[in-house]
Formats: C-alpha cells, structure tokens, sequence
C-alpha cells in the first residue's frame, strides 16, 4: 500500500504541472475581454471627438490601449491559472462591470475642472471589484490614457494618480479590515488638499472657487466611500452565490445534458452534492464549492474519452470556479488520493454513494434496512481510512470520523 501511495504522489506531482483548465478557452470569459476592448476604445475615440483630438492621436492612443489591455489581459489570465482570481475577490464579469463604470466617470471628468479629476472614485470601483494587483494598474492606465487625449500637464497627472493611489489603499484596507472613520476622513482631506497644492504648483496661486469644488468632490468621494461601497461588495458577494444556485439548477444546460445522458448518472450526482454539502458543512468547510464540485465529479462521464479533459473544458467553458474545476479535474488519475480536505470530502461522497447505488441495484434483501445501509457506509470507509487512503488529505481522524457517522446516519438514495 505504501508502494501505491508513493506512486499515488508522483502522478499527483506529474498532474499539477499543468493547471486545470490551461490549455482550454471560455468562450463567455473572451467575451467580456472583447467588451472590455471595445468599451474602451469607444471611449477614446468618443472623447477625442469631443475636445477635437486630431484623429491620428486618437489612433495612437487606441494602440495604446490595445497594447496595455493584451498585458492586462495576460495578468489576468496568470491571476485566474494561479488561483488567485476568485469569485470571492473578483470575476471577469466583475472586471468588465468595474471597468466600464469607471470609463463612465472618467469620460463624465473630462468636463470638469482639471485639477479635479474623479480619480478617487474610480479607485473605490476598481478596488472594490478586484484585486489591488489589477485594480492598480488599470486604474494608472486609464487615467494616463486619458490625460493624453485631455492634453493634461504633469501636475494633473501626478495629482490623480495620487488621489487615485490613496483612495485605493483605503478602499483596499476597508476591505480587508472594514469601515473606520479615520479613512473616511483621510479620503476626504486627500481629495479636498491635493488638488490645491497641484494647482498651487502650476499656477503658484490659489482660486476660491478651487476650495469649494474640491469640498464638494471630497463630500461626493465620501458618499459613495461610505453608501455605496458596501453595495459594490454585496454584488460580488452575491456573484458567488448566484454562481453556483445557477450551475445546480435544474434548467442548467449542463445539468439537462447530464439528464439526457442518463438519468441514472444525474442521481448519483445529486446523491453526491447532497453527502458533499452535509459533510463539508459539519467540518467547517465551503459547502456551496464542495457541493458544485460533487455534482460535477463526474462530468466527464457525458462527453467520453478522454473524461478528465472533456470534464475540465466544459468546466472552464462555463466559467466555474478554481476550486470546483480544480476537484473534477482529479477524478479519473490513476492512482489518485486526495491532497485537500475538499478533495477528499468530495471523494468520499462519490465512493459511499456508488456502494450504496451498486447495492441497490441488486436488489439485496440484506440491504432492505437503514441499519444494514449504516453498516456499509461505516465497512466501507474504514476500509479505505486503514489503506491510508486520506491520509495526503490533511483530514484529521475527528473530522473523518464525524463524517463517516453522519453518512452512516443520512438517507443519501433519497434527492428529492
């Protein structure tokens, strides 16, 4: 057994290599980059008509933005392949969402005075909807692309990208560590000082009107800082749940394909969601990732050979999260053991669900009770627990043992 768990990691080794989903495309995930393009070209264009920018400008400006998107959109793609883009801090419909809004609010800044650019609140969309490592860099991008086409000088340059910057860390922060009275108040000093210093620089004067504009866009900043936001993070909060009631509903393309196919296989992976969800849900774990994970598991049963690679394109195709795509991608390895608790849970509601339905179908008498039904959850775990079967899973004997129990004590063939 030992022999087989080492060559059990090695496959394992041999199969991360390479990320789940990497060599495949979504189709819906290239969708929203082109929107993203599109969008932002339209802007450039739309604006440089506007302030009468000479076309071949606008042209350069346009390849600018190409070239910075193509890098942008790379990142992205390095950020989603790592796993570090999730639905918990950003997906690309949130990325095209954010970005939009935000040409929006720069294209509505080009007529207002310069030194009071709405950088600020660009910040608070950008930072609220991804991560700061994207969030920044097309934050800069955009204000630099757009200050070409406005003619802008240095000073209003480095006074939004300042504004921009701070009010970013501070959203950020908020995020991570919530609402506190003391950003509030930092953003609006920020945005209401820097201005008049930038313009001092430049004209080595001060307006009166400069100090009311700039209270007002500073109050304006703070109201949405304070109102808004929290509506901005309630989306992407419920981005995620809506994501996987969407990929479980029973009008799901996926999921009526999977009925087409058999329905037999549609029970089991329901009977499979179902244990998944019970069990991560008694061990303090994601139960909505590791239920979409159970009722996938098998997906690849419906396409044929080669399952683990047809199961893995469909996923990505449909933009399922990392972490469910990760768990489907394992099933079919030869030699497989699970290495995360996820997995692991995962695998054993497939292994518990197929005994029962294997037991089912033929008809013994001996299994005509839920005692005996018990008996052969609690036989066949052990069996797999002393193989050692889990044991790369980091799931401790407790957390196995109370699942194994409940299993053994929940009317699993029943999914109604």
């Amino acid at each position: 057994m030992k022999a087989r768990q080492e060559k059990g990691k090695e496959n394992n080794l041999e199969n991360s290599i390479e990320k789940p989903g990497e060599k495949y495309i979504s189709v819906r995930r290239i969708a929203y980059l082109i929107l993203i393009a599109l969008f932002t070209i339209a802007a450039v264009f739309a604006l440089s008509f506007i302030k009468g920018v000479l076309p071949d400008t606008a042209i350069l400006t346009s390849i600018l933005s190409m070239m910075f998107l193509l890098i942008f959109f790379l990142e992205l793609r390095t950020y989603r392949l790592s796993g570090r883009l999730s639905y918990e801090s950003t997906s690309y419909r949130n990325i095209f969402i954010s970005i939009v809004f935000s040409l929006a609010i720069i294209f509505a800044g080009a007529f207002l005075p310069e030194y009071f650019f709405p950088a600020a609140i660009v910040a608070i969309i950008l930072t609220a909807f991804m991560d700061m490592r994207l969030s920044l860099p097309a934050g800069i991008f955009l204000i630099i692309i757009f200050s070409v086409i406005l003619g802008s000088s240095i000073y209003v340059v480095s006074n939004a990208i300042i504004i921009f910057l701070a009010a970013a860390l501070l959203t950020d922060n908020r995020k991570e560590n919530g609402f506190s009275y003391l950003s509030l108040i930092t953003l609006f000093l920020i945005q209401f000082i820097l201005p008049q210093i930038f313009y001092y620089f430049s004209h080595a004067s001060y307006e009166k009107e400069n100090l009311l504009i700039g209270a007002l866009e500073a109050a304006a900043d703070c109201i949405i800082y304070y109102f808004v936001f929290p509506h901005f993070q309630k989306s992407v909060s419920e981005e995620e749940k809506n994501t996987f009631d969407s990929i479980l509903d029973n009008d799901y393309s996926l999921v009526q394909d999977m009925k087409h196919y058999s329905m037999r296989e549609y029970e089991h992976a329901r009977r499979v969601e179902k244990a998944a969800r019970e069990s991560a849900k008694l061990i303090g774990l994601d139960e909505n990732t590791i239920a979409a994970a159970g009722f996938y598991y098998r997906l690849g049963k419906i396409y044929g050979e080669p399952e683990r690679e047809n199961a893995v394109k469909a996923a990505v195709n449909h933009c399922f999260p990392n972490d469910v795509t990760a768990i489907i991608s394992k099933y079919g390895l030869k030699d497989y053991i699970p290495e995360t608790k996820e997995e692991a849970v995962v695998d054993i509601s497939n292994e518990v669900v197929t005994r029962l339905e294997i037991l089912d179908s033929e008809k013994k008498d001996t299994f005509s009770s839920g005692w005996n039904q018990s008996m052969v959850i609690i036989q066949l775990l052990n069996e797999l627990s002393a193989k050692g079967y889990y044991d790369e899973s980091t799931l401790s004997i407790n957390q196995f043992l109370r699942i194994r129990d409940h299993l053994a004590e929940c009317d699993l063939m029943n999914i109604e």
